[in-house]
């Protein structure tokens, strides 16, 4: 359970509308690793929504990966100078919680 302070130092607006969402034991289709964020791959949710996945939090297989927890791939957009909480890292992305909701973000935009 983390709880760092964190300073958004860099604004990050939302690539995606729709983000994937998947629960635990939930299976998402693999279409490829993403070449730009190694630990991360490129897939379809149940719903059809494509987004990239961290490969850590699924079983993966050639054509398909399994949930190993709740996965929602919710981006935030926030403000440069706005305090936040850091919840997980992943790669060069991370999870926080900040006034904006919880969601991800690149981890180059934080600083504690």
């Amino acid at each position: 359970d983390h709880d760092y302070g964190m300073k958004i130092i860099q604004a990050h607006q939302a690539s995606f509308k729709k983000s994937p969402r998947v629960v635990e034991g939930g299976v998402v289709q693999f279409l490829d690793d993403d070449p730009k964020n190694p630990g991360w791959f490129l897939g379809i949710d149940g719903d059809g929504t494509r987004g990239y996945f961290p490969k850590s939090w699924f079983k993966v297989d050639t054509a398909a990966a399994t949930a190993l927890r709740d996965y929602d791939a919710s981006e935030l957009s926030v403000a440069e100078g706005k305090e936040c909480t850091l919840i997980e890292e992943c790669g060069a992305w991370a999870r926080i919680t900040c006034e904006e909701g919880t969601g991800w973000i690149p981890f180059s935009c934080l600083k504690k």
